[in-house]
């Protein structure tokens, strides 16, 4: 049905996201972008925790670029991305899992 629906020569307009909004897409549902991150950090041992100014900061770059949903991923891995460099994977466990 998707396949039908693209193909369809219909115009739709949607309203923007409001900011509580892209606070629950961001933070608050079920496999949301900070939860993910909070994934990866907890396997390399290490905690993730935003302030509520950081995570309004976030939401307010979404709104200024008007990205919307789709680029709070993205905005909160550039905002993460020093702390991702610094992060020390635990090699031994991968490395344990390659060998037979």
């Amino acid at each position: 049905m998707p396949e039908i629906l693209g193909r369809l020569g219909y115009r739709v307009t949607l309203s923007e996201l409001t900011k509580s909004e892209l606070r629950n897409i961001l933070v608050d549902v079920k496999d949301s972008p900070f939860k993910q991150y909070q994934a990866l950090f907890r396997e390399c041992g290490q905690e993730l925790v935003l302030p509520e100014d950081e995570i309004n900061r976030i939401i307010d770059t979404a709104v200024e670029n008007k990205t919307g949903a789709r680029g709070l991923n993205s905005i909160l891995g550039q905002y993460l991305q020093n702390k991702l460099a610094s992060m020390e994977l635990p090699l031994d466990e991968y490395q344990d899992k390659k060998e037979p």
